[in-house]
């Protein structure tokens, strides 16, 4: 199996555990233009097909970020770390329009690491307001929920799935074959996501 991937994206946990994990980690940016850069980050759990995904995530859905909620700094201010006090959560507002999985909701808070203008996780850019896409999410708190990585959010364009490495312009992460999608149909995607559901112990 290859190398694990991580996912696990508690905002306020994840915060202290990547701003005392970047110290070592690099900067796309020069530091005079961190502000605007991007981390590097490891997550938490790896996925390698979709039952993995959609067993592990507490809601999936397809929707529309409508906007931004908030934009919260990290306080935790470890010394000598570029991230230490300059860490940003964006909390976006998501309008479900298909729900496949969890708590029947119209709308969520999707919390994100990183902000406009802020440093950005590489592999997991800024939701763009505006884009619909087809989410596996986590909470850990009413109402709020979180991606659990690249591999976990899929935008839809035309009625079909692209995997970020195929929407971004560049390819950002390393993404597991069953999980690659470059135009997939959108129906056949979510008939295969529901049978996961329906099979699922």
């Amino acid at each position: 199996m290859k190398e694990q991937r991580t996912a696990l994206r508690v905002p306020a946990l994840l915060a202290a555990m990547l701003v005392l994990g970047l110290a070592s980690c690099s900067v796309k940016t020069p530091a005079a233009s961190q502000n605007a850069g991007y981390l590097q980050s490891s997550w938490v759990k790896g996925y390698d097909n979709l039952a993995q995904l959609t067993a592990d995530a507490s809601m999936v859905a397809i929707g529309t970020v409508d906007g931004v909620l908030d934009v919260q700094q990290d306080k935790t201010g470890v010394q000598g770390d570029q991230a230490g006090g300059n860490l940003y959560h964006t909390l976006f507002a998501f309008r479900i329009e298909t729900q496949l999985k969890g708590q029947p909701l119209s709308e969520i808070s999707l919390s994100q690491t990183g902000a406009e203008g802020k440093p950005q996780i590489a592999d997991d850019p800024l939701f763009q307001i505006g884009h619909k896409y087809l989410l596996f999410l986590k909470t850990n708190s009413p109402g709020i929920y979180f991606d659990l990585g690249p591999w976990s959010r899929y935008e839809i364009v035309d009625q079909k799935a692209y995997s970020l490495n195929y929407t971004v312009g560049t390819k950002i992460y390393e993404a597991p074959p069953d999980l690659d999608f470059n135009g997939v149909d959108l129906d056949v995607l979510t008939s295969t996501i529901e049978k996961s559901v329906h099979n699922a112990p």
